[in-house]
């Protein structure tokens, strides 16, 4: 149940036509849990909510109106903290079976818009303040829930994805460049850019504020460390290791706690067996876990095997093998749920798994995605605290403050290095694109602008900048949206996400750098945690294992391989240069790409999807 489609009209006018629109906005999601909705009309506003099969039509928990006529509510998502949340009602207005969207409005009459913080959970609300003249639209402080606009000069379109705002009829399609170079320079595309010209992604943590014909987004959350010299959580180390172990325990549990079936994620890492570990403390039936077996490599198998047999799982496991007969129909199925190219194929086996968790009548999953983020699970925080890496290796004293001068614009600081110095892309880039001899200068460059709150960055401790980008482009950027939302619903199934419980993040921004710093390898101190809960031999397993087939050397020399990628088709777009891709094809043939190396940015991957990605959004 977490679908949500709007059209708001400046002229006041709402028609039938209108109601229509948000229909058919719905249908295009119908596979977000749809299959019971209702679409509203408040003044200016048409909003439709889908809802799960057999909930009531008129649930409170979506819709809520004042009695005056002056302010709209329509919610969807879930919140976990609701009983915290009616004890900030004030006076005697406090109801116990007050529905989401109700309770949502008497906060939003007490206290505007502060109390979003407060909200523990993941979710996507609209709010018609009729008096101000605003509609608001605010997403979830880690984005958990998507939720995108676009806006003409009287009309506001949002959808919980972008499928539902291309069924507006006054949207033209055209490509984004700037969402692209995105993708070529970081792991994901940094909201509120998207591949769709004029089509933006509401931030994380954000609300898109339409008043006057115009958006702008506002933060109401964001992940703020402390600077380095600033206040943290100064109590011992095994004290601060019980207070995470419960906190994570009620995440789960409140994640487990409402009625339908549920299923746990395991892939034999630390993360998932964690929140297995605990999922079983809830569960009075017995606990169902997945896991998809990569029969390319790795050895993930041992170690769920392992923990099926100590927990007593009724454990389910897809044997998936990659087959180039069909690589082609599953890429293109993951692109049209995910709504960009991809530079790796890892959505393929999410969405495999995710079909294989539903097809047992799972409706929810417990996933482990958002740990890496918050406690230093890949493998730059483990060279961030090696000391190792800088700016300026190589480097004229010229080129070094260039250099410096480009990450202090992005990042805030003109030593810190998320995966490789920025001035790499430059070469990269004129030999990436096409261009013709007078528009060299006009492709979008996205290091033109500044993407992240850099004073967030800015005197924080390395290991917290990283987390804070992280969260921001490989979280909030990629993952969520190609591991989590999009691919699992794409199925029918719903992502709960314990490691994003609000109350572990404003936890974690608070413990000292040198707990959670990675010199003794990744994750130090969540495996402390899990020793408590966790056997032993997945606790000491070492993370950074290569696990192959996972680049475009999967691809093969397939003929569609071939024509997507030949030189003509690739001149004809427009986009990319063709003499790069005919020497990154004969580089991959050759097997000289290494398909193990974690910072291999597959560029022929992502041209390949990304003519792909056209083709099937219809975009010239």
């Amino acid at each position: 149940m977490a679908g949500m489609a709007v059209l708001f009209k400046t002229d006041g006018i709402v028609t039938a036509a209108d109601t229509d629109v948000v229909s058919d906005m719905l249908d295009s999601i119908a596979h977000r849990g749809n299959t019971n909705r209702s679409v509203e009309v408040f003044h200016e506003l048409v909003a439709g909510v889908g809802r799960r099969k057999g909930e009531n039509k008129d649930s409170p928990d979506n819709w809520a109106y004042c009695r005056s006529g002056e302010l709209a509510v329509a919610f969807t998502g879930r919140i976990y903290n609701k009983p915290e949340l009616l004890g900030m009602v004030k006076g005697n207005r406090q109801e116990a079976n007050m529905g989401t969207a109700a309770l949502i409005l008497r906060l939003y009459q007490q206290d505007a818009t502060s109390f979003f913080r407060h909200i523990n959970g993941a979710f996507s609300i609209v709010i018609y303040d009729k008096p101000a003249g605003e509609v608001k639209l605010v997403r979830d402080q880690f984005g958990i829930l998507p939720m995108f606009i676009y806006k003409t000069g009287i009309h506001l379109v949002a959808c919980s994805e972008i499928k539902g705002v291309l069924k507006f009829p006054g949207y033209r399609r055209a490509l984004n460049r700037k969402g692209l170079d995105h993708l070529l320079h970081f792991p994901g595309i940094i909201p509120p850019e998207t591949m769709f010209l004029d089509i933006y992604e509401v931030p994380a943590g954000q609300m898109a504020v339409y008043k006057e014909g115009d958006v702008s987004f506002r933060a109401y959350w964001d992940m703020e460390y402390p600077e380095v010299t600033g206040s943290y959580d100064r109590r011992n180390t095994p004290e601060l290791e019980e207070h995470a172990l419960a906190i994570l325990r009620d995440a789960v549990k409140s994640r487990m706690s409402d009625a339908g079936q549920q299923g746990v994620y395991l892939s034999g890492g630390l993360d998932s067996s964690l929140l297995a570990c605990l999922s079983k403390e809830s569960m009075e039936s017995g606990i169902q876990t997945f896991s998809i077996a990569e029969t390319a490599g790795g050895n993930d198998l041992y170690y769920q095997h392992l923990l099926r047999d100590y927990l007593g799982a009724h454990h389910h496991q897809l044997d998936f093998t990659l087959d180039l007969n069909n690589l082609y129909h599953q890429l293109k199925e993951v692109i049209c749920d995910i709504e960009r190219p991809q530079k790796d194929i890892t959505a393929i086996f999410r969405k495999q798994l995710a079909r294989f968790t539903r097809s047992h009548g799972i409706e929810a999953v417990i996933s482990g995605d958002g740990a890496d983020e918050l406690f230093g699970g890949h493998i730059g925080y483990v060279l961030d605290s090696a000391g190792n890496r800088s700016v300026s290796d190589g480097k004229t004293y010229l080129e070094r403050l260039l250099e410096e001068q480009l990450h202090n614009k992005i990042w805030g600081d003109p030593h810190f290095i998320y995966e490789r110095p920025l001035s790499e892309f430059a070469d990269l880039r004129k030999a990436f694109y096409q261009h013709s001899n007078t528009d060299t200068d006009t492709i979008p460059n996205c290091l033109d602008n500044v993407l992240l709150n850099t004073d967030n960055i800015r005197n924080r401790h390395v290991f917290n900048q990283r987390s804070y980008v992280d969260i921001k482009i490989r979280l909030g950027g990629h993952l969520l949206t190609s591991h989590c939302d999009r691919v699992n619903y794409s199925e029918g199934l719903e992502t709960r996400l314990p490691f994003l419980d609000i109350r572990l993040a404003e936890f974690v921004r608070g413990l000292p750098p040198e707990v959670k710093n990675s010199y003794l390898g990744e994750k130090t101190f969540l495996r402390r945690v899990a020793r408590k809960v966790v056997p032993a031999a997945i606790v000491d397993r070492k993370k950074f294992e290569v696990t192959k087939g996972r680049s475009a050397m999967a691809l093969g020399n397939t003929e569609w391989f071939n024509d997507l990628l030949s030189y003509d088709y690739i001149k004809q777009r427009g986009i990319f240069n063709p003499a790069l891709v005919e020497q990154l094809k004969k580089r991959l043939l050759s097997n000289e790409v290494d398909v193990g190396s974690a910072y291999e940015d597959n560029l022929l991957l992502l041209i390949l999807s990304c003519n792909i990605f056209l083709e099937e959004f219809k975009i010239n």
